[in-house]
């Protein structure tokens, strides 16, 4: 049953496929972020956490790349630096909603998942990819600070292999991505049983308690994430000011 239709994404109750138990699919429909984009995932964001969440949140691209990333031409005048911070602000104000749904939330990566792509899967519960999964932080490239992932990933992979990913601009395979930590498994484009049956169990988990397991363990070893936000989006004003 579709339950909310935007241009960038839709939200629906995918009771045939995952008949006896509910699921909630985000079906993403773009893969490079841009405005559209961003107002697009808040609205959905804030959809989800008005309405009563029960099961699991599985979030996939139907197309051939999960995210894309944010490509900004600075050069070619599209962009200022006042539309950079307002995209940011949004997208991640989308990605802070969906870190504190109460509710499971598995995403599923295909092809690239670039940039602030890698902020939506890393606050993600569980995050399966398919082998064609590659993985790579691509904001130095334009001479911008990393997104809000850069407050996750140090705790998914580990400070060096974070470090690899992000200063050295390294690319990851689905396997390395398995290996470090940065997925949880390697999945066929079209879940199997094992996966089907994972989902019906993540279902299972909701509520309070699951609330407070999610936040206790998400914060055991990092600063507060809004603290980490406040950082994140100075740095990415200074960097942006050198654009009008």
């Amino acid at each position: 049953m579709l339950m909310l239709d935007l241009p960038s994404l839709s939200i629906e109750s995918d009771d045939q496929i995952y008949t006896g138990f509910p699921v909630l699919k985000m079906q993403l429909k773009k893969a490079e972020i841009d405005r559209e984009y961003a107002e697009n995932l808040l609205q959905g964001a804030e959809f989800l956490e008005d309405a009563d969440l029960k099961g699991v949140l599985l979030i996939e691209n139907a197309g051939k790349n999960f995210c894309l990333g944010w490509k900004p031409d600075f050069n070619g005048g599209s962009v200022s630096a006042q539309q950079g911070m307002e995209l940011a602000r949004k997208w991640e104000k989308a990605v802070s909603v969906f870190y504190s749904l109460p509710c499971p939330t598995v995403v599923k990566i295909n092809g690239h998942c670039l940039g602030w792509g890698l902020s939506l899967t890393s606050v993600c519960d569980w995050r399966w990819c398919t082998q064609d999964a590659i993985f790579a932080s691509t904001e130095l490239d334009f001479g911008l600070p990393p997104g809000m992932y850069s407050w996750q990933l140090p705790a998914l992979v580990g400070l060096n292999n974070a470090r690899r990913l992000v200063m050295a601009g390294q690319t990851v395979s689905a396997a390395e991505a398995v290996k470090i930590g940065l997925a949880d498994e390697i999945v066929n484009s079209r879940l199997d049983d094992i996966q089907t049956e994972r989902l019906r169990n993540f279902s299972q988990k909701t509520g309070r308690a699951w609330q407070n397991a999610r936040r206790l363990l998400n914060e055991s070893a990092a600063s507060l994430r809004e603290n980490h936000l406040g950082a994140y989006l100075a740095a990415l004003s200074q960097s942006l000011s050198r654009f009008k």
